[in-house]
């Protein structure tokens, strides 16, 4: 079985981390907010979330699935992978903000 997964990148966080979502971050009004992204406060990175990668993953290299932490300010709470980023087959990359 391989299931589907997305990652929202940009600034500090590299393309190659190991938090994805099941979640499509353009269904998510605030994606930044519930997915918990870092935005420069204590944390002292950030991720403006400007591309999204996509890809497939075989449910048995998922490392464990939380909901997503509050970090800066953001909520959390969408659903979170820890993935191997070496075990994520990309399928699709697109820009999320222009």
């Amino acid at each position: 079985y391989r299931g589907h997964c997305s990652r929202a990148a940009v600034d500090d966080s590299r393309a190659e981390g190991f938090s994805w979502t099941p979640t499509n971050p353009n269904s998510v009004s605030n994606f930044r907010n519930d997915a918990g992204l870092p935005s420069g406060g204590a944390s002292g990175f950030n991720n403006t979330a400007e591309f999204m990668l996509e890809g497939k993953v075989n449910v048995q290299d998922i490392i464990s699935k939380r909901t997503a932490l509050p970090l800066d300010g953001n909520t959390g709470g969408l659903p979170e992978f820890i993935i191997n980023p070496l075990n994520v087959n990309i399928t699709n990359f697109s820009v999320l903000k222009p």
